[in-house]
């Protein structure tokens, strides 16, 4: 049975552990990560159709070539139209070089979204008009590979307006239109930090922990860096699903249990439930590991009314999921 279906977006997390040309011999195509992500995208489609969209990064670029690429749509049939957009892109690499899709190293140089880390969204909005420009994933660019950052998630939050306070940004009417603005800036503030402190070895765990302990809401977030960094972040309460599979192949993190099963023909109990408050952290060298991101992610499920603002210091910490006041319902995403 198909889980619960509510007025939640969805989201579609993939990292390739073996090289394209392991997948072309394997599997038959270089392309298996994108038809993966696009299954994975069209069995969650209910859960958002005001748009959709990918970013993909690729490892072990050369210098001055691109790495991190995103493609948005708010057609009718987004997921449909993302990736016919891509198929054009294949058919006219295949116009000069007929045989590219049999070149796994040729096809990666040559196909923007033909990378080794791919996050996709599913937009249901319930913020902001339905323009392009507001379907995550959001992206923050810098000449630095490690400070750059794509995020696209599934939330509502009730504190923009205190986190872009906290990172000294007086947000434009676009930026206060879009929780995931908010949330984008912090991250990318305490990456940016991490980054100078660390150069070459980030701390996701540490970045999440100081980022995330300052949203409140119901959050399940995905993020990618420019340096094959990525992660999955759930929030401390459980208020948004997500679940993940892992093998020697992939690491896949959806909105959807089954959405992870039938695209890749796994038995419910393989694929795992990421516990409230936990995150599943993938390292460049596509390790993983799932740690508690503390007990203070996702803080108080407050309302204005109920939880003064001035008296937020003083409330009990919350260490895990249990009974909590309803959830005014937010403006989201």
């Amino acid at each position: 049975m198909s889980d619960e279906i509510r007025h939640e977006c969805g989201l579609a997390f993939i990292r390739l552990r073996k090289p394209f040309s392991y997948f072309m011999r394997e599997k038959g195509t270089a392309l298996y990560g994108l038809n993966k992500l696009y299954l994975l995208m069209e069995k969650q489609h209910n859960r958002g159709q005001d748009g959709a969209g990918i970013v993909t990064v690729k490892l072990n670029t050369e210098p001055g070539y691109p790495f991190l690429h995103r493609l948005r749509s708010n057609a009718n049939q987004p997921i449909a139209d993302l990736f016919a957009t891509i198929g054009r892109e294949v058919r006219e690499l295949e116009k000069y070089q007929p045989d590219i899709l049999r070149h796994p190293g040729l096809l990666k140089g040559h196909l923007p979204f033909l990378g080794e880390l791919l996050l996709g969204h599913l937009r249901y909005g319930t913020q902001g008009r339905n323009n392009v420009e507001f379907c995550h994933p959001f992206i923050k660019k810098d000449t630095i590979p490690a400070r750059n950052l794509a995020l696209a998630g599934n939330f509502n939050l009730v504190n923009t307006e205190e986190l872009f306070a906290l990172v000294n940004i007086d947000p434009g009417e676009f930026q206060r239109q879009s929780d995931l603005a908010a949330m984008m800036e912090v991250v990318h503030h305490f990456l940016v930090k991490e980054d100078a402190h660390n150069p070459g070895n980030l701390s996701i765990p540490e970045i999440l922990q100081r980022a995330f302990r300052l949203c409140d809401g119901g959050f399940n977030v995905g993020g990618m860096t420019g340096s094959g960094d990525a992660f999955v972040i759930r929030d401390a309460h459980g208020i948004r699903p997500s679940y993940y599979y892992v093998n020697e192949e992939v690491v896949v993190a959806a909105s959807e249990r089954a959405a992870i099963r039938t695209t890749f023909n796994v038995g419910e109990n393989e694929v795992m439930e990421l516990m409230p408050g936990n995150a599943l952290i993938v390292k460049p060298d596509g390790s993983f590991s799932i740690p508690r991101t503390g007990p203070q992610t996702g803080l108080q499920l407050r309302t204005h009314l109920l939880l003064p603002r001035q008296r937020r210091e003083d409330l009990p910490r919350t260490h895990g999921p249990g009974p909590q006041p309803p959830p005014t319902r937010a403006p989201g995403h």
